[in-house]
């Protein structure tokens, strides 16, 4: 393939799917009221070319029944950017609510955001706030928080936030931090994953065979307390997004994010006190388990680690403590399903995933952590060892059997050679015999007495 083919099969793929990030915008002369909704009829609908808002809101500009539209985002299962007009407004909130007040939601599936035309409302505010907002936000986010705090208002804010937050800051921080924090921190402190105590206070404790979280941002920034639990399955675009899980596993226990970006910046920590096998986890579609953190800790036998899908694991950590072991296999599928992925066992240093550590684990043999990436077990230099000397044993014996051979071959052509010649020389011996024969008999003729005389003398 050359390299302008390349570059404008780059150019297609990204005209194809840069409107999925283009959504956030809020046209001028609009607002955006609600989600996944169907507000009413529909004068005129497209399902590509008119894949953002600003687009959508053109188009209902250009037509006279048009009230509002929505733009659908898209999931696993849906392509983004459907474009809808409709010719009643929508109301506030989400359309999957129990309480919503929509007309026609979407289906659990195909989530879209929907947009009013600000001036004249068609549908007013029926009981007005009686004190409004004296400094309204300029642009107030789509996608409001759900719980937000009681006291919002932070005595000392920071005057440069950080661009890339903690995705799962602590609940409660610490009240006095150490005004000179160790120079050298340890690379894997000894627990991450301390959610117990959290867990024991002020979460709800869920204890049941299966947690299924299959709908769109179902379980996202959740805080789940598990116990006997056989299966969380992430099975939906974002479904787990940033949650914190804190699990008792029962024997075969299975960790499984089937959709895109279903687990990414997930944490889990696998908690057994039992010596027990549990299957161990699958990230199946792309960015599935980007970023997540994964923890084993006790005498559990891990089947198998899958990271099957591009960036599948890309960012993750996999922690092994106290007696965690995976028994069969650490596979990554694709060049880029383990990008970054790294393995910590027992506190130690990160070390690259791969099917090498689960060899080595179930083996019991010691990780190389000095060398990060693909690593090798004693078990197995031993074996390249048996086999090299067993391939020139067999180069040894091959080339023996082709000189011994050889050797025979020209034997044999000797041999034929000193037959050849000796056949040759006989017929030549005979030919001469008959020959000096005939000449003796006519001298005898011609010689007469003289011949018999000296025949008998001599």
């Amino acid at each position: 393939m050359n390299i302008p083919y390349c570059s404008l099969l780059v150019l297609l793929l990204v005209a194809r799917y840069a409107h999925t990030y283009t959504l956030v915008a809020v046209p001028s002369g609009y607002e955006q009221v609600g989600e996944n909704c169907n507000c009413g009829n529909r004068p005129a609908e497209w399902a590509s070319g008119k894949g953002t808002a600003e687009l959508c809101a053109a188009a209902c500009d250009a037509n006279p029944d048009c009230v509002s539209f929505g733009v659908w985002i898209g999931t696993a299962t849906t392509d983004p950017g459907y474009c809808a007009l409709f010719d009643a407004n929508c109301p506030d909130g989400d359309g999957w609510d129990a309480d919503t007040t929509c007309p026609t939601p979407t289906i659990r599936t195909n989530p879209n955001l929907v947009y009013n035309k600000k001036s004249p409302s068609a549908s007013p505010t029926q009981n007005p706030s009686s004190s409004p907002t004296r400094n309204p936000s300029i642009s107030p986010s789509s996608s409001p928080t759900k719980n937000p705090t009681a006291s919002p208002i932070t005595s000392a804010p920071s005057k440069s936030p950080t661009k890339s937050p903690t995705h799962n800051p602590s609940i409660s921080p610490t009240k006095n931090p150490t005004s000179q924090p160790t120079s050298n921190p340890s690379a894997a402190p000894t627990s991450v994953f301390n959610v117990l105590p959290i867990c024991g206070v002020s979460a709800t404790l869920t204890a049941t065979q299966t947690i299924k979280c299959d709908t769109y941002r179902e379980c996202k920034d959740e805080l789940m307390c598990l116990r006997s639990v056989s299966l969380l399955n992430c099975g939906a675009l974002s479904a787990c997004y940033g949650a914190y899980a804190d699990v008792t596993p029962v024997s075969g226990f299975y960790l499984e994010a089937t959709s895109k970006q279903s687990g990414k910046y997930l944490t889990v920590a696998i908690y057994s006190t039992a010596s027990i096998a549990v299957k161990g986890v699958k990230c199946g579609d792309t960015e599935s388990c980007f970023g997540a953190n994964i923890l084993f800790e006790g005498n559990m036998e891990i089947e198998k680690i899958e990271c099957d899908g591009e960036r599948a694991c890309q960012g993750a950590t996999f922690y092994f403590n106290a007696g965690a072991y995976v028994d069969v296999e650490f596979k990554c599928t694709k060049t880029s399903s383990c990008l970054g992925c790294t393995v910590i066992v027992d506190g130690g240093v990160p070390i690259s995933c791969g099917a090498s550590v689960a060899r080595a684990m179930s083996a019991g043999d010691e990780i190389d952590s000095e060398q990060p990436g693909v690593q090798m077990t004693t078990a197995e230099i031993a074996g390249i060892s048996i086999v090299s000397v067993l391939a020139v044993l067999l180069i040894v014996t091959v080339a023996v059997c082709c000189f011994v051979r050889r050797i025979r071959k020209m034997e044999r052509r000797v041999i034929e050679q000193e037959k050849q010649y000796l056949d040759v020389h006989v017929a030549t011996q005979t030919a001469a015999k008959e020959g000096g024969s005939l000449d003796g008999r006519n001298e005898a003729e011609t010689s007469g007495v003289e011949m018999t005389s000296a025949t008998f003398h001599d």
